[in-house]
């Protein structure tokens, strides 16, 4: 069992059901599973030297970081859903240096987390080979959201929200995504889970990224109204 799964069970003890008050989708939609996440660095010594006048005295940390970079982008799995991203890029002092350190900083998001120990194990691979000799590389961080995974649990929940929903006359529907959250903790311990139960927005990550004020009201509404029927669970 993870770290997170032996901190979410005991947290977790005696808890009928969990409603996570993210955004719900710009159309209403709540959100019935979600990809877990990982964050991950590598960091990456080489030496530097003058690139013009003692080039061969160098080793250019970011071009290992290139290497790297590479191969790691290719364990992407767009079947299993799995993607990786290279967020941050860092290295070097000067443009006349060659670059004695690099650092890499990546985003994981996956399905399933066994697809991503998976993973892991194959960038661990590729950042213990060097790819240019005399380089020195390590990698670190993990999984930092569980996925909330598609079970009858969550299914029986879902229910109990569409319930609430039409004790409301309201149109209430339920789909996956992408992005991860805290619903991933409380899923993977066996509590039922729903997300998405907050206000409707949108845009999220960006300057643009907005809540439909007159969409609060109702969406109280619909969190007490589960709540109530929650309690049958």
């Amino acid at each position: 069992m993870s770290h997170f799964k032996r901190i979410n069970k005991r947290t977790s003890k005696g808890t009928i059901a969990a409603f996570v008050l993210e955004p719900s989708r710009p159309d209403g939609t709540i959100v019935t599973s979600r990809k877990g996440s990982a964050h991950l660095k590598i960091e990456i010594e080489g030496k530097a030297a003058h690139s013009g006048a003692f080039i061969e005295d160098g080793i250019s940390a970011n071009d290992e970081l290139a290497f790297k970079m590479t191969e790691i982008k290719k364990l992407a799995d767009k079947e299993k859903g799995l993607t990786i991203n290279f967020g941050l890029i860092n290295g070097g002092v000067s443009n006349n240096i060659v670059s004695p350190h690099a650092t890499g900083t990546i985003h994981c998001a996956f399905w399933n987390e066994e697809d991503f120990n998976i993973v892991y194990k194959k960038i661990k691979e590729i950042v213990s080979k060097s790819y240019i000799d005399g380089t020195k590389s390590v990698v670190s961080g993990g999984v930092g959201m569980l996925p909330m995974e598609n079970n009858e649990r969550n299914n029986d929940l879902y229910e109990i929200v569409q319930q609430a929903a039409k004790t409301l006359d309201l149109k209430v529907v339920g789909k996956p995504t992408k992005g991860a959250s805290e619903a991933g903790f409380t899923s993977s311990v066996g509590v039922p889970t729903i997300c998405g139960m907050g206000p409707v927005g949108g845009n999220w990550h960006t300057e643009n990224e907005y809540l439909e004020l007159d969409s609060y009201i109702p969406r109280l509404k619909l969190l007490a109204v589960s709540l109530l029927y929650g309690m049958r669970l």
